[in-house]
């Protein structure tokens, strides 16, 4: 395999400028910090103001004894707050997630530039956000772009959230592992922010530092607890109560709680002793775990509680990244609450009130979002939908949460996420990794297309315009048609110019496709015939009957249900080759749970991001009798095009396995025919190209950010 080469092509700038107001009603000043409590200049705080329709704030507080300590930002009277020229000053926090990928960086995103952070910033900024969050230790490069962008643009800085975040939880099985594991991680966070990240290359010659210690709004605790983790925990032999200078835990507190506090002592003794600084902290819930869940299966940071040493204060950060109704958000109650600004079913709205109430520490929801994945794949009983959106729907989902959770009285929002990742998996996907220069997105990942920026792999649209095929050869030229195919890292593309008699919203075309040949040799319900054995058929019946459907033994859904989950009785029927059935492709809606959707019904549109009628939603397109449509990878059971990998057979070995393969074969026809497939020319690929894009969403998102609690004049 030859090394892949990935190219860029930077999007073009946005057609209108937006304006920046920083949330903190900032006057430009520089970070100021205190050396000492005399020093500080405390003033009465102002009285609290109601701003455009949203929760009363105070606007300035007293100043906290700080000490000898620096102490940038606290967490205090229901919001965060930042030191401006000896005044503390309210900061509403207006983020994003920045994740640690890029398709020409790897799957640990360790080669992202000096130069992409820059410019990413700029973009975030214009957004009108005032703050990053992100989950790991970034690469140099980040730390010290985010020093000089902020350096650069000291009147609007760039804030940072910075988690404290192990990786697989279910390692640890006691509540002195789970401290141990965050110790580690706590060296390493503290380490980065004041510059000496994972690497020290510097990417030009500029003299530099990534010392980002006076942005960081807080640290938060994090992992990807569930239940079962937390009861396990709760199970060790360990205390139940803890009393130190900086944390303590409260009346009830668990042995999971009280290992987050011992966890919080340690990043306060660390800062103090090493850095002479302290920083807000807050421990991440989920909604699987979250207060509103109970003691049994969740925790509360309410059971934690600052010590008398620690006056930067604790906040609550929560995950409001909502895929499904398993968790207290489906709760029935919420369903019925309607949205006076919408007049609308708002179970969103609902849960953060909720949520909110059971906090008296100010509460920042730190990941929200909504995808751009190509299926609907989460929604919740009030028919919000999370996934399977346009660009347009995205846009207006993530600007409506933005403000929901600014009138529940909560100190921030983050957006989950920046960018697209194609590294993130999903519960429905199937664990195949590939090699750090071989990634290739999968459309139908609920969790890979959160960004408000998109990484385009696409090489053609369909939208009308043929000229990209003109000096293409036709795979199949007769006098009924002309066949053509191209491919890249995200899509089979297939454009058809009909030359015979033919309706495109009565008549029925055939495209049956060979990925692996374990498909039938004909189709019985339309009395096809195939030269070669398909294991996919695209049926092509007007704009709203459409779709590619499955040979039933590459279907993978029907396997995973009977087979894996054992959900549905086995029908060895389904389960044999050459049957000639070919049904329709489905996904698994909330998690395997018996819903489920057609992922195979293809959108009728224009899916040219260009063009003002752009649906990104859209997979093919027809002007006449010349039809485009653009197949995903993962509809054909193609784990990775690059490296010409696809799923095994998984009747035949039991389990989901990846086999290779080196051809694509399609043809065309009409019921009762016998048609003729010919190969593609298929060869995986060298090089992967895609275009970083802003997605239509960016403008609704910069929007709604500039609206919330404007400068006070």
């Amino acid at each position: 395999m030859f090394k892949k080469i990935f190219c860029r092509v930077l999007s073009a700038a946005l057609s209108a400028a937006v304006i920046f107001a920083l949330v903190s009603c900032d006057n430009g000043s520089e970070n100021t910090t205190s050396s000492d409590a005399d020093s500080t200049v405390s003033s009465a705080p102002e009285a609290p103001t109601v701003i455009d329709g949203y929760p009363e704030h105070q606007n300035t507080i007293a100043a906290p004894n700080t000490g000898s300590k620096t102490v940038n930002f606290v967490a205090a009277e229901g919001g965060m707050y930042r030191l401006e020229k000896d005044e503390w000053k309210f900061s509403y926090i207006k983020g994003v997630v920045i994740c640690s990928f890029e398709p020409s960086s790897g799957r640990t995103g360790q080669n992202i530039t000096y130069a992409t952070y820059m410019d990413w910033f700029k973009k975030i900024s214009d957004m009108n956000a005032n703050t990053i969050r992100v989950k790991s230790v970034m690469n140099q490069a980040f730390y010290e772009a985010l020093y000089n962008y902020n350096a650069e643009n000291a009147k609007q800085p760039l804030y940072l959230l910075h988690d404290i975040h192990i990786n697989s939880p279910e390692k640890y099985d006691t509540a002195s592992s789970l401290y141990d594991a965050f110790k580690t991680k706590t060296d390493e966070v503290l380490s980065a922010v004041h510059g000496n990240a994972n690497e020290k290359q510097s990417s030009n010659n500029k003299t530099r530092s990534g010392d980002v210690s006076s942005y960081v709004a807080g640290f938060i605790f994090s992992a990807d607890f569930t239940p079962e983790i937390i009861s396990r925990i709760n199970s060790s032999k360990s205390d139940k109560s803890y009393s130190g200078s900086f944390f303590a835990t409260g009346d009830g507190a668990s042995i999971f709680e009280t290992a987050l506090a011992k966890s919080g002592e340690y990043l306060a003794l660390s800062e103090r002793d090493t850095y002479s600084r302290q920083t807000p902290v807050a421990f991440l819930n989920r909604p699987e775990t979250d207060t509103l869940m109970g003691a049994e299966t969740g925790f509360s940071s309410e059971n934690i509680k600052p010590g008398e040493e620690f006056v930067a204060g604790i906040f609550a950060a929560a995950s409001v990244f909502v895929q499904d109704d398993s968790s207290a958000y489906g709760k029935a109650e919420y369903g019925e609450y309607v949205n006076p600004s919408t007049e609308k079913p708002d179970r969103y709205r609902a849960y953060i009130s909720a949520l909110k109430s059971k906090y008296s520490v100010p509460v920042i929801v730190a990941e929200t979002g909504a995808s751009t994945s190509r299926v609907r794949c989460a929604e919740n009983e009030s028919e919000q939908r999370f996934a399977g959106l346009s660009e347009d729907e995205q846009g207006k989902l993530l600007a409506e949460m933005i403000k929901s959770i600014a009138k529940e009285s909560c100190a921030g929002s983050v957006i989950m996420s920046w960018q697209d990742d194609w590294t993130a998996e999903s519960y429905d996907s199937f664990g195949y990794i590939s090699a750090d220069d071989d990634i290739t997105p999968d459309s139908s990942s609920f969790n890979q297309f959160t960004g408000i920026m998109g990484f385009d792999a696409a090489s053609g649209y369909s939208d009308g315009n043929t000229i990209e095929w003109m000096g293409a050869s036709p795979i199949i030229s007769d006098e009924t048609q002309e066949v053509y195919a191209k491919y890249d890292a995200a899509y089979l593309h297939i454009y058809i110019n009909v030359k015979r008699d033919f309706d495109f919203e009565n008549d029925t075309l055939f495209v049956p496709i060979s990925i692996f040949g374990r498909g039938s040799k004909s189709e019985s319900e339309n009395s096809l015939t195939f030269s070669d054995n398909a294991d996919f058929l695209l049926v092509i019946n007007g704009k709203g009957n459409t779709r590619i459907k499955t040979d039933i033994y590459n279907d993978v859904y029907y396997w995973k249900r009977s087979v894996r989950d054992k959900a549905v009785e086995f029908d060895s029927s389904l389960a044999q080759k050459n049957t000639g059935k070919y049904g329709n492709i489905l996904c698994s809606v909330n998690g395997d749970k018996g819903q489920s959707i057609e992922a195979g019904f293809l959108r009728f549109g224009i899916n040219n991001p260009n063009l003002s009628d752009y649906d990104s939603t859209a997979d093919f397109y027809c002007t006449g009798k010349k039809i485009e449509v653009r197949i995903p990878w993962a509809l054909l059971n193609v784990v990775n095009p690059a490296e010409s990998m696809a799923l095994g057979d998984f009747f035949r070995n039991g389990r989901i396995t990846f086999s290779s393969f080196d051809e694509v074969k399609i043809g065309a026809g009409s019921t009762g025919e016998t048609i003729n497939m010919k190969p593609i020319g298929f060869d995986g690929l060298d090089t992967v190209f895609y275009r970083a894009r802003l997605k239509a969403s960016y403008d609704d998102v910069s929007l709604a950010f500039s609206s919330l609690f404007k400068k006070i004049n």
